[in-house]
């Protein structure tokens, strides 16, 4: 099975108002991860950054006007995927994984119509993704789990999972950490009640 795990950095909360800043993915077949890549790109429009994303960030204006031109970056992107995923071939796609995904696919989603690629969806399957934040919900809901929010910090923090948070690596990289705890620990349960 293949799944890209994504998170992106943005200049604002809002996909049709504000661009991706920051795009960091990994490869994972089989559960083994084969390849990592995070492109930093200048946003579309300068007109797009919120001071507040900035400061979230810790990055100023001058620094990610100083990030390459987005379709250069676009087009490094897509060549990467391209070495794993056919896009030609319907049966070839990776299943999508994100911490609170619906956030960072539709974000990702409007990037690539912002540089004109229509074809998000000849990458990943879009109505399969894969979210840690939906199970540590369900265990939430089963009182498996107690915490004051389920913000990635939190809950990576709970199982003992570095995190630089608001970096989209690190966020993508205690992401997948996560998703593969969570199904152990569902593994288990499965196993005992059996």
């Amino acid at each position: 099975m293949k799944i890209l795990a994504f998170d992106v950095e943005t200049t604002g909360l809002s996909p049709e108002r504000h661009d991706v800043i920051q795009a960091a993915f990994i490869y994972l077949d089989n559960g083994k991860i084969i390849d990592r890549r995070v492109w930093e790109m200048a946003p579309l429009s300068p007109g797009s950054v919120d001071p507040q994303a900035l400061a979230v960030h810790g990055m100023s204006m001058e620094t990610i006007m100083g990030f390459r031109d987005p379709r250069h970056v676009h087009s490094e992107i897509t060549a990467w995927l391209a070495k794993y995923i056919d896009k030609f071939d319907p049966a070839d796609k990776a299943w999508p994984l994100a911490y609170n995904g619906s956030f960072d696919l539709t974000f990702l989603s409007a990037h690539f119509k912002a540089v004109g690629d229509q074809y998000l969806g000849s990458w990943i399957h879009m109505s399969r993704l894969l979210d840690p934040l939906a199970l540590a919900r369900l265990f939430q809901y089963r009182g498996w789990l107690t915490l004051p929010s389920l913000k990635l910090a939190h809950v990576a923090e709970h199982f003992d999972i570095s995190l630089r948070a608001h970096d989209a690596m690190s966020d993508i990289e205690a992401s997948v950490e996560l998703w593969f705890k969570l199904n152990a620990m569902i593994d288990r349960t499965a196993a005992a009640i059996a």
